[in-house]
């Protein structure tokens, strides 16, 4: 609660700096105290995400500092690291490894040397956000700010109608159009200066004052010491502007007048309406839309999402993969996301995979901290895909769902995908399509490292979400996918198409077990539809022959491969062994091609297998299949018709 707000309280928050550190945000070291350079500002986590490294200059406070844990949190939320910059010049070596600075609320002067390095650097790209408080408060700010058409007024603005609290706490509720103000209705800034637009060609103004208010200009010690209204002026044309946006040569700039518009530790529930003020107006979508605009276009190739599910008894195996996976880490090109929900850990984390050579712990920086998800809830996989796009945009996606299957079946032990021992929960086939119907961008490959996920079925599922899918007919070992060789390949050959990655993962996967038993294809999931209408008509003359080649067909599905699961049998087995003339025999060619055609990899080791397994029981019709999206090929009425001789399920 907040009952004492005034300009002098605003000046002296000098022990902020610890709040950013309690906030549950990852904050980087720029350097120590004593010594600026390259090489010793610790910028070896600053690979996590090019585009998304922001450096925060502490440097020029002299111990006035507001508050920014939210910015932090929000900031770290979208992906971003930050890190704060506390001692020595700002110099080309420095700003060379960032993407963004912001400056917040200097009160020592900027060197000569500083504001030209600035500058350069924001002409040649750089991104910048200048955060001023009562005007140009360390004296040479609108220095820096001049070739960008922007200027910080030295007042403070008032509104008597539009306020919270107190007259100083005005909400702004008038917009120019932009990127930044997209879905905002208000915000509120703390005894925000006016900003001046000098060049309107590259500046713009973002947020404006109404009718009411008013701009009470400072002199000398009235900054440390408020002000009235003897002063005060209305804008005579137009309105007061508070905030601004420009762009400078390839880079861009925002200005804001208030150094509290994205505080909550200080201005906690103004109105006292328990609800932080920085949620409750729409300060922190400002932020988001602010940082989405100055974020460079990324060029990443991919984008390799892994849903990694270790709340189970293959957790061991998820973190074996995980250091697998920093054995190669994200490049420039190739962007490497992890969900990663354990069974001995409370809540989940999303991971941005850096190369490192510690084969025992994870050292990748968490991007995201989240309490308990249910891995088996659509909507955490949706937010998982979504969340990820956003904010590690590229040309093609891959999503690996990592963890135990069991097919189409949603039957004990496994159940579909992606089981949470925790919560009891897993993926059905028909969660999995809602989930992937959900997302906001189109997949480029499905990959299931898990157990008996390469079917038919499963295939026909997703056939409208990817390019290419991946998976094994048969069991899969506890370790899984070879995930350093797979994104030794991808890091090498980013301009790879899916079909190229599903190659590269089968030959990987083959490379690694040899002549095992174990299995792996990758599918075109654009023939699925094909395969899907073969089958479809195979059934339909299955049943018209039945009665005459019952022995021919029952002789097929004896022989033909099956897995783990007895009820899954490799389709090309079947029908390469369906001895039988004219129509059936056709049928069961026509299945054949499209099963071939479908197949870009198929690795089966020392077994006949040709890339995908149907569910086709020798006894007791599991009437559950019957939901799946392939009941429309009616494969499951020559099933009945061929599991109905069988004796009653026991009692």
């Amino acid at each position: 609660m907040v009952k004492q707000c005034s300009l002098k309280g605003k000046i002296f928050m000098v022990t902020v700096f610890i709040l950013l550190l309690l906030n549950g945000c990852t904050w980087y070291r720029a350097q120590n105290d004593e010594t600026v350079s390259p090489t010793s500002t610790g910028l070896e986590p600053l690979a996590v995400v090019r585009g998304k490294r922001i450096l925060f200059d502490i440097s020029h406070h002299n111990g006035v500092y507001p508050t920014y844990a939210d910015f932090a949190r929000i900031a770290m939320n979208m992906g971003y690291t930050l890190v704060p910059f506390k001692s020595g010049p700002i110099t080309s070596a420095i700003l060379a490894n960032y993407d963004i600075v912001v400056l917040p609320f200097p009160v020592t002067a900027l060197t000569t040397n500083e504001i030209r390095a600035l500058q350069t650097w924001i002409y040649n790209g750089g991104r910048l956000i200048a955060i001023g408080d009562w005007g140009d408060f360390s004296g040479n700010l609108n220095e820096l700010c001049t070739p960008f058409g922007i200027q910080f007024n030295n007042d403070i603005l008032y509104d008597f109608t539009n306020y919270d609290y107190e007259y100083q706490w005005i909400r702004f509720h008038r917009f120019g159009k932009h990127q930044i103000t997209t879905g905002l209705s208000e915000i509120w800034m703390l005894a925000t200066c006016s900003i001046t637009i000098t060049n309107p060609r590259i500046a713009q103004g973002l947020v404006f004052g109404d009718e009411d208010t008013i701009s009470c200009f400072i002199k000398g010690g009235e900054k440390l010491s408020g002000v009235g209204f003897s002063n005060a002026v209305k804008k005579s044309t137009g309105s007061f502007i508070v905030a601004a946006a420009s762009t400078y040569g390839k880079g861009k700039v925002v200005c804001l007048g208030d150094s509290n518009v994205f505080s909550l530790a200080y201005v906690a529930d103004v109105d006292e309406d328990c609800l932080p003020d920085i949620f409750e107006y729409d300060n922190a979508q400002f932020l988001q839309n602010i940082l989405k605009w100055l974020t460079p276009t990324p060029v990443s190739e991919w984008t390799f999402m892994v849903y990694c599910i270790g709340d189970n008894d293959l957790e061991y195996y998820a973190f074996k993969d995980l250091n697998e996976m920093e054995k190669v880490g994200s490049t420039d090109r190739v962007n490497i996301i992890v969900f990663l929900d354990t069974w001995n850990d409370i809540g989940a984390r999303y991971y941005y995979i850096h190369k490192d050579s510690d084969l025992r712990n994870i050292t990748s920086p968490v991007i995201r901290d989240l309490p308990e998800q249910n891995a088996g809830d659509p909507n955490v996989l949706i937010e998982f895909l979504n969340w990820t796009a956003e904010n590690y945009p590229a040309k093609k996606y891959a999503l690996i769902l990592w963890n135990h299957g069991s097919g189409w079946k949603k039957m004990p032990p496994y159940r579909g995908v992606c089981c949470d021992y925790t919560n009891s929960d897993f993926l059905s086939m028909s969660e999995l399509k809602y989930a992937l119907a959900n997302t906001h961008f189109s997949l480029d490959l499905i990959g299931f490292d898990a157990c008996l996920m390469g079917m038919v079925e499963v295939a026909y599922q997703i056939r409208n979400f990817a390019k290419v899918t991946v998976g094994s007919e048969e069991v899969e070992p506890g370790d899984g996918w070879p995930y350093d060789t797979i994104l030794d390949k991808l890091a090498k050959s980013p301009t790879m198409n899916a079909a190229s990655l599903g190659r590269e993962i089968c030959k990987a996967y083959s490379q690694y077990y040899g002549l095992s038993g174990v299995t792996l294809s990758a599918i075109d999931l654009s023939k699925i539809d094909s395969l899907a209408q073969a089958v479809k008509n195979l059934g339909v003359v299955l049943e018209k022959y039945w009665s005459r080649y019952k022995a021919n067909v029952l002789e097929a599905r004896n022989n033909a491969e099956e897995f783990w699961d007895p009820d899954y049998i490799d389709i090309g087995s079947f029908v390469s062994q369906l001895v039988v003339p004219s129509e059936l025999k056709q049928a069961a060619a026509k299945t054949m091609n499209c099963l071939r055609s479908a197949t870009i990899a198929n690795f089966s080791g020392r077994r006949k297998c040709y890339g995908l397994s149907i569910y086709f029981p020798k006894c007791y019709f599991n009437n559950n299949y019957e939901i799946l999206d392939f009941v429309i090929t009616n494969w499951h009425n020559f099933l009945k018709l061929f599991t109905s001789e069988c004796l009653p399920p026991p009692p």
